[in-house]
């Protein structure tokens, strides 16, 4: 414990306090903050300018430690006292009402936020400038809320505003100025400029490492920053490796629980599931989303966030009925909180459109699809993948309900602007191509069908890897097309392997397994062997047991049933006995 009257010592540990926090130490940081704070109350009383301080730093650390609620309570004492003390307009008064504001929206109370901020990065420009160090913190924070809205031009314009006058007052290298550049490659991946994000955030990372170091929490964030873009590139599984580095260092540094932690576990997760390791992914997600319920609440932005990773999940692995009903209350949740035109919102109500064309509940999705494809035109632009995407999921409604003609139209122009945007090898444009290959066999044409899903195979090996869930997909679809085109001996082995890679990815019951195991069936039955009739009648019984007669899979296996078991159904003669002739001779 301090002595009350060793000022010296009280001054001393205060700067190591600073220096610790400016390391990204913050945990050491906050403890030192705490004993300070008790020496200058009892020295000096709770309104004197240097116990302000004090409690202004340890309700800083708070915040960075992920103790907001400790955190709102004593940045509320300190503006209170500081703008009676000072006013309202005193540099030190906007500084706490920062912070506050910084913390509010780490209790999901953005519009409370925001407001502080304005209001703060108006005064501060009036009064202090618009280089003053206070009035370049406003707007970075004022920045990030703007961005949380949804208006990433707005966050953009300002952010590379406080780049350019940080590089003048403080110079290209300070930490304050790369931790700036941080957030504007942020920006532009939430703007669909990934290739410039990447660059951008690439080259900030190696400064930070040489500035403050590999394992301070800002170069940890510009890493973490960096993963992201790589991942909207297409390259998730080299995303994945700089994920679990940043993560082991985040939970070292930070803690395992602290929310900065979590954070990057759920983005680790969603790296995860994109790559087809649903085990993983779902301990990721399960963790994250216990710990935002028990912290935050059910309504918190994080803990809707957590559990919307959780329900597209559930259907991706399968469980497509749970995943629909999560998905419902994530969206009843963020419309809610945010609004139904929130980029959140519309994020999450395509996923729960892609679910409810998963279950085979093709109205609902169909309708969902086409509001949240128009939403994200308003909002974003048509090209925004994200809206294109939509757009993607809601062709696979009208390829399922046998709009062809539609179905394709719309797919061709998704994949037009998806290679436009992302290039031609992106698992987004692969996962298209495989649409419009599909469709294309239904339609009958079979040939053009294995010419367009034959290289369409051989990139998604490459790109997302051969037990891809995807990619096996994929394959399954190719070795039918291979059968309707009359090319079953080529086709058995493809699917055969398939149905077997299936079974081990997402196991047997998994409506793609089931799909791969109907159409492994129909091609045995095609090539003569009996042996595809058990095959091919447990995969339609599993199936139609699974969903409604009116679901794609079903009807799907139900013309094979009725095309493979038809034909090779023993013909009987006129006095009923058994003949040898198969009934599509007749």
């Amino acid at each position: 414990a301090l002595p009350p009257d060793d000022i010296e010592r009280i001054e001393a540990i205060l700067c190591l306090s600073t220096a610790l926090d400016c390391d990204g130490q913050h945990a050491r940081a906050l403890a030192l903050d705490q004993e300070v704070l008790e020496a200058y109350r009892k020295l000096y009383g709770d309104d004197h300018p240097e116990t302000l301080v004090a409690a202004h730093n340890l309700g800083h650390s708070f915040c960075k430690m992920g103790r907001y609620a400790d955190a709102e309570a004593i940045h509320l004492q300190v503006v209170e006292a500081r703008t009676r003390i000072l006013g309202a307009e005193h540099f030190a008064t906007l500084s706490t009402r920062c912070f506050l504001a910084a913390t509010l929206d780490h209790l999901g109370r953005l519009d409370e936020a925001m407001a502080i901020q304005q209001d703060v990065y108006q005064i501060s420009q009036r009064v202090l400038g618009a280089e003053h160090e206070q009035t370049l913190m406003s707007a970075n924070e004022l920045s990030l809320l703007q961005l949380e809205q949804g208006q990433f031009e707005k966050a953009a314009e300002l952010q590379r505003s406080v780049a350019a006058i940080a590089r003048r007052v403080y110079g290209e290298l300070h930490p304050d100025t790369l931790s700036g550049l941080v957030t504007l490659a942020r920006t532009y991946n939430y703007q669909a400029k990934f290739a410039e994000a990447n660059e951008l955030i690439t080259r900030v990372a190696a400064e930070l490492c040489r500035v403050s170091g590999a394992e301070h929490p800002t170069t940890i964030r510009a890493m973490w920053t960096k993963a992201a873009s790589l991942r909207q590139l297409g390259r998730a599984a080299d995303a994945l490796g700089v994920q679990r580095d940043a993560l082991a260092v985040s939970a070292r540094i930070l803690g395992e629980d602290h929310p900065t932690t979590l954070s990057y576990l759920g983005d680790l997760g969603s790296t995860q599931c994109e790559l087809g390791l649903y085990a993983e992914a779902e301990a990721a997600f399960n963790r994250v989303f216990a710990h935002a319920s028990t912290a935050h609440g059910a309504d918190h932005p994080e803990t809707l966030c957590s559990k919307g990773h959780i329900g597209l999940l559930r259907a991706l692995q399968g469980r497509v009925a749970e995943g629909v009903e999560i998905l419902r209350e994530v969206r009843a949740g963020r419309t809610a909180l945010r609004g139904a035109t929130h980029y959140s919102t519309l994020s999450i109500a395509s996923c729960l459109g892609e679910a409810l064309d998963l279950a085979g509940e093709y109205a609902e999705a169909e309708q969902i699809l086409a509001s949240t494809a128009a939403a994200w035109g308003a909002v974003l632009g048509k090209t925004h993948p994200s809206a294109l995407m939509t757009s993607k999921c809601l062709a696979s409604v009208l390829r399922n309900t046998g709009r062809l003609d539609a179905a394709a139209e719309a797919a061709a122009a998704v994949l037009a602007a998806l290679e436009a945007a992302v290039g031609a090898s992106h698992p987004k444009v692969l996962s298209t191509k495989h649409l419009l290959g599909s469709i294309a066999s239904r339609k009958g044409d079979h040939t053009d069908a294995v010419a367009a899903l034959t290289p369409t195979l051989e990139k998604a090996r490459e790109v997302r890897g051969k037990e891809h869930p995807e990619t096996l997909s994929v394959a399954t679809t190719l070795g039918e097309a291979l059968c309707l085109a009359g090319r079953a001996d080529h086709a058995l082995p493809l699917l055969s392997d398939t149905h077997a890679s299936l079974v081990r990815a997402v196991g047997g019951a998994h409506t793609l397994a089931l799909v791969a195991q109907s159409v492994h069936g129909a091609a045995l039955l095609q090539l003569g062997d009996r042996a595809g009739e058990a095959i091919l009648r447990t995969a339609h019984a599993a199936l139609v047991g699974k969903f409604k007669p009116t679901h794609d899979a079903v009807v799907r296996s139900g013309e094979r049933v009725a095309r493979w078991l038809h034909v090779h159904e023993p013909a009987k003669g006129s006095d009923g006995a058994v003949g040898s002739t198969p009934a599509a001779e007749k």
